[in-house]
């Protein structure tokens, strides 16, 4: 008996179906049918083929079933399909390994003929393996678009001179965008704080602040403590770690092309500034550490790729705006109006140097002999006094910290560049010499701080307490408490008696100064004496020419101090 498409559909499933099933089934496939497309139709007639041929099947099917009659529907057991997978039960889709070469034997004369020349190298051959063989290629893995993003993180310690001490440069890169960070971290008395700060910012600039991540680094000590502290400084966000095999750099290519480009390009711009002050800059000199940071800058905002888009433009869809300026260039840049101590006649005007731009904010950070500012005004100076070598001394801060006062994670940078001696203008000896030395202060021992206590909020009692080399300065509020405890000694009571001869002095060259410009004024007078006969002057004439103070018009008024 020939059993037709339908029927074998009843009774693929191990038994014979009801007729109360069967109108629910058919009426299933109706409403199946009249929702689909047509281009689906010649699909459906497809498998009512292959339904068709398998009619055999199904009657051994039906053989079974009646067999099994009056046997629960739990206790038939499942049917396989002719690989092995339970057709209730969904394969899903097939991941496989990545297929190695399995190298086959030649025959007996290739053998011989190859061990004469061993040319070309040969998989099968065991010399050929253990004399010419090299490291696995790595290869471009191709990523989903909506995988979680991958940031690459190394070391790089770039110097002039080879077996020198040069700067510690982290550097990160994100894969999918190429956004590139480099920033130089401090090399003594430091925590490890501003390095993983430093870098979670990137982070949050590339917009995962919160978002799980992928962050990838080799195997060194110095590495992997900074990553731990960047899962700290993330958390509750998800940084997911990998690392590279030891030995093995190209493993973590993304990262070693970014630390190629940085480096290209802070020789490109350290050999335009020597060139534009004259002078050899030094590894250990501040302005390196600014130069740094804004290649990685200059790269992820100009650098153009293949696919016609800057890393600034792949990451945000959008063009960067930057100031046309050339690091190092000497400028002039506003300062905050309402900043302490700053009264309506100062001028919020100060002379700086260009030594990059805050990437967030799009500030310009502006560096001067008393520390490093953020602006968003700035106005260039001319060509012949853009470039003067005092400009190497306006730079006060390093970015772990920015200024003297600030207490920072490190010790910066003080590196000097020698400029070419030149002899002093005879104008400038006298004022040098007119000029008098302010009194030095009386000194703050550690014995003076262990009698009368540390000052609060002190930087200078601070580092004497953690055993710093170097000596900070003790704050004014400092110097003030102890100078009330310890007026009783004698290098207090000799500070004072200096301080007061100072004023004294300062006093006395005021008063020659103000005696001085009076005696040229009266000078000036006699001379616009008339030589003939005078004539009578007319009522108001002459205090129209003069002043309400009596002094000629045109004259500059000046202060009583310089």
């Amino acid at each position: 008996m020939q059993v037709n498409s339908n029927e074998a559909e009843r009774q693929a499933g191990g038994r014979e179906e009801t007729d109360e099933e069967a109108a629910k089934r058919r009426k299933f496939l109706r409403e199946e049918e009249e929702k689909v497309s047509e281009s689906s139709e010649g699909h459906h007639e497809g498998a009512e083929k292959a339904s068709g041929s398998s009619e055999g099947h199904h009657r051994g099917a039906e053989k079974v079933s009646g067999s099994n009659e009056g046997i629960a529907e739990d206790d038939v057991p499942h049917v396989l399909n002719g690989n092995g997978v339970d057709e209730e039960q969904d394969a899903g889709d097939v991941r496989k390994m990545k297929k190695m070469i399995d190298p086959k034997m030649p025959s007996k004369e290739e053998v011989e003929a190859h061990e004469m020349v061993h040319l070309p190298f040969r998989s099968w051959c065991r010399h050929c393996v253990k004399g010419r063989g090299v490291e696995a290629g790595h290869r471009k893995v191709d990523r989903d678009e909506a995988g979680i993003p991958e940031i690459h993180i190394d070391f790089a310690f770039p110097s002039s001179r080879v077996g020198t001490e040069g700067l510690i440069v982290v550097v990160a890169k994100e894969r999918d965008s190429r956004m590139l960070l480099s920033e130089v971290i401090p090399r003594k008395g430091t925590v490890g704080k501003f390095a993983a700060t430093r870098t979670v910012a990137f982070i949050r600039e590339l917009g995962y602040g919160a978002a799980p991540i992928i962050m990838k680094s080799d195997q060194e000590p110095a590495v992997l403590a900074l990553v731990n502290d960047i899962v700290k400084y993330r958390a509750p966000a998800q940084t997911i770690l990998e690392q590279s095999p030891v030995g093995s750099s190209g493993s973590n290519g993304v990262v070693e092309r970014g630390v190629q480009s940085f480096e290209m390009m802070m020789r490109v711009l350290k050999d335009g500034l020597e060139f534009k002050w004259k002078v050899d800059i030094p590894d250990d000199h501040p302005v390196l550490t600014w130069m740094v940071g804004y290649s990685s800058f200059l790269l992820n905002r100009f650098e153009v790729g293949s696919d016609g888009k800057t890393c600034y433009e792949r990451l945000k869809g959008k063009h960067a705006k930057t100031n046309g300026l050339e690091f190092g260039e000497g400028l002039f840049f506003k300062m905050r109006a309402k900043r302490e101590g700053i009264g309506k006649l100062a001028s919020v005007w100060e002379d700086g140097i260009y030594l990059g731009v805050r990437a967030v904010s799009g500030e310009v950070i502006v560096g001067t002999e008393t520390g490093v500012w953020r602006t968003r005004t700035v106005k260039r100076k001319p060509i012949e006094t853009r470039w003067h070598q005092e400009n190497t001394l306006k730079v006060g801060g390093v970015p772990w910290k920015t200024s003297p006062e600030e207490e920072g994670d490190g010790i910066p940078l003080k590196g000097v560049i020698r400029l070419e001696a030149k002899q002093m203008e005879p104008d400038k000896e006298e004022e040098v010499r007119a000029t008098p030395v302010v009194p030095r202060a009386f000194p703050i021992r550690k014995d003076d701080l262990l009698t009368h206590g540390f000052t609060e909020d002190c930087l200078g009692c601070k580092a004497v307490i953690q055993g710093l080399p170097n000596h900070q300065k003790h704050s004014d509020a400092c110097r003030e408490r102890l100078t009330k405890l310890m007026k009783s000694k004698m290098k207090v009571g000799e500070a004072a008696k200096r301080a007061n001869e100072f004023v004294e002095e300062v006093a006395s060259n005021v008063q020659a100064k103000k005696k001085k410009r009076v005696a040229w004024a009266d000078v000036e007078d006699e001379d616009d004496e008339p030589v003939g006969p005078v004539e009578p002057e007319v009522s108001g004439e002459r205090g129209a020419k003069r002043g309400r103070n009596g002094i000629n018009e045109g004259d500059v008024g000046f202060d009583d101090e310089d």
